[in-house]
């Protein structure tokens, strides 16, 4: 029994690399045995536990306890991939006479993101026509002349150029509170020379991530799980060894307590290194804790890391009823 839990709940980190990865907390892993799981969700509500441990506009990072994995990567590929955001899709360009090419150019121009609720917007239709609920348009319109007697021999062209045109009064007033603009201003998009000139409308699509990574939402969405030390009680540490080992790590997750207890200050800082199982492998075990998740959702900006979160739980909700309703 001991070295079934073993196998559900931990992977072992040895000095050669990681061991027992492999999941088997699902139904039907021990199947007609005592140690069979079934799933209830009762008591998966009642043991699931969420801890915010940073929050900011770009910036996500929650711990989750008592979560199988495979819902923990079904949330990660979500919101990579189908949390949905709006990005610059068709390109009309009436005069490009710097060095970068048409298709380069509409390329760097569909990367950039944009600060615009993606709720406020329709998909399009592939047959649709552009109107003012499924699109927003945007002008870029700049040339350089260089003065006489002046050094500046090119100008930077930066997303800031960038400026939105309501397609009609409706769409105005529609945005009125939330106007749509790009995150950063002070992205670029390319150099002008003396006498060069960019003229082009851009037409901006609500999609999502699978279809093309512009949509994507994040710059990285992933999740590790926690990090677990244990200290052999029978092969105790002396003292210098403690004290080596507080030095050893590079991310300095142990720390000295009352001069000789040794602590795992900052567990959450561990990047599985092994630096001190390599040093010390019989008196320290480390491990990973199987349904125990750090997440970190960093966003483009477009949206919220928060919003990508709640809307990938929603997403995956939506998937579940469909699935329940298919099965009747």
């Amino acid at each position: 029994m001991k070295s079934v839990k073993m196998q559900d709940n931990f992977v072992r980190m040895g000095i050669e690399g990681p061991r027992n990865v492999n999941t088997t907390n699902f139904y039907g892993s021990y199947f007609l045995s005592e140690d069979e799981h079934f799933f209830n969700i009762k008591e998966f509500e009642e043991k699931l536990k969420m801890k915010i441990i940073k929050n900011e506009e770009n910036l996500l990072i929650l711990e989750i306890q008592n979560l199988n994995v495979s819902i923990a990567n079904a949330l990660r590929r979500i919101m990579i991939s189908e949390v949905p955001t709006v990005a610059i899709e068709k390109v009309n360009i009436f005069q490009n006479t710097g060095i970068i090419a048409d298709e380069i150019l509409c390329h760097r121009l569909g990367l950039i993101p944009f600060k615009i609720n993606p709720d406020l917007i329709n998909y399009k239709e592939e047959d649709e026509a552009y109107n003012s609920f499924n699109c927003v348009c945007f002008k870029l319109h700049v040339k350089f002349n260089k003065k006489v007697g002046s050094n500046i021999n090119s100008q930077c062209v930066y997303s800031k150029e960038l400026i939105w045109v309501p397609l009609n009064g409706e769409q105005k007033k529609y945005f009125e509170k939330d106007i749509p603009k790009v995150v950063d201003d002070n992205i670029l998009i390319t150099k002008l020379g003396s006498g060069q000139e960019i003229e082009l409308i851009c037409f901006l699509e609500k999609g999502t991530g699978k279809t093309h990574a512009k949509w994507s939402p994040v710059c990285t969405a992933v999740y590790k799980m926690y990090p677990l030390f244990k200290f052999d009680v029978s092969k105790k540490l002396t003292n210098d060894e403690k004290k080596d080992l507080v030095n050893l790590c590079p991310k300095h997750v142990f720390d000295l307590e009352d001069s000789d207890r040794l602590i795992v200050k900052n567990p959450l800082k561990c990047s599985s290194c092994r630096a001190c199982i390599e040093k010390y492998p019989s008196q320290v075990s480390f491990e990973k804790v199987k349904n125990h998740f750090i997440f970190t959702v960093e966003s483009t900006g477009s949206i919220t890391s928060a919003e990508i979160f709640r809307k990938a739980l929603f997403i995956l909700r939506n998937k579940i009823n469909d699935v329940k309703d298919m099965l009747g």
